[in-house]
């Protein structure tokens, strides 16, 4: 196995101690309606600090794959009504567009483009910039076909992304001036689909092995957090898609993370397919309770 190239803010899942596996508390879920197919892909609750500095209004901000624009979610009972808010497809030069993820911090928010590798940064005072990531890819990571840009969290003067598949890498970004601070490539089996960064821990959503991987940056231990019972419920189980694309198709997909200080939202992004019994499409959000130690 290779060494870190670099400081341990980042080292692989098979060299760290794994201190426990936990099955989250399901608490409730959420269809979403659109009005065109949506194929849900990040996932970041509205907080008061977003509202005032994005002068957004509604429960959740959600991004769709097929789409350039930006969605507001609104809870309604056991539904989720969106309505389109901004549209990236006249920034930053993106001429096809697969938004992945999003993340905010400290007045900015940041979303994925894998299309194009391109990151997308609105400020709050509604500037757009544009941060190319894959100019900052390691000399010797080799791309797959799932290399681009899927995961992204931020933090004080940095961006962390990660890919979707095999290789996994891990770039830890410094957007002015552009520059790559940190890389990692994971020795693991598994996706990464979402990330989220708080205080001491890295978050990382798998969504082959239906688990988040909370990473404790000073002590190394890595603890997981299943969401696999659930995807067995007739509510939520979906018929196998692409066996190519997926290593465990059949339970749909994860690709949205993100919680406050009591529950931890899930997006499953079904792809357009039906559930196994029923003709029910809509991707879902689901809701977990918030262990003490995650």
């Amino acid at each position: 196995m290779p060494k870190p190239m670099f400081l341990a803010f980042f080292v692989t899942v098979a060299v760290s101690l794994v201190s426990s596996t936990q099955e989250l508390r399901f608490l409730r879920g959420y269809k979403v309606n659109s009005v065109e197919r949506f194929d849900l892909s990040g996932i970041l609750l509205i907080t008061p600090e977003i509202s005032r500095a994005m002068k957004v209004e509604g429960d959740f901000l959600l991004v769709n794959d097929k789409s350039s624009k930006l969605w507001i979610g609104e809870i309604s009972n056991s539904e989720m009504n969106l309505k389109a808010w901004i549209d990236l497809k006249t920034f930053c030069g993106s001429k096809k567009f697969d938004l992945e993820d999003l993340a905010f911090f400290q007045g900015n928010l940041f979303i994925a483009n894998e299309a194009d590798g391109m990151i997308f940064e609105i400020k709050s005072n509604s500037e757009i910039k544009c941060i190319s990531s894959p100019k900052l890819y390691p000399k010797n990571f080799k791309p797959t076909p799932k290399f681009g840009l899927e995961a992204i969290a931020a933090g004080k003067d940095f961006i962390i992304t990660g890919n979707e598949m095999p290789p996994l890498q891990i770039l830890k970004i410094k957007s002015e001036p552009l520059q790559l601070l940190e890389s990692f490539q994971r020795e693991t089996i598994g996706s990464q689909t979402s990330l989220r960064l708080n205080a001491d821990s890295l978050y990382l959503l798998d969504r082959e092995n239906r688990t988040i991987w909370k990473r404790n940056l000073k002590t190394k231990v890595e603890t997981a957090f299943s969401f696999e019972k659930i995807l067995h419920t007739k509510e939520y189980h979906y018929p196998q898609h692409d066996e190519k694309k997926l290593e465990r198709p059949e339970w749909g997909t994860a690709e949205a993370l993100d919680f406050n200080q009591k529950e931890i939202f899930i997006g499953l992004d079904n792809n357009g397919e039906k559930l196994k019994d029923s003709n029910e499409r809509r991707p879902s959000v689901l809701v977990f309770e918030r262990p003490k130690d995650f």
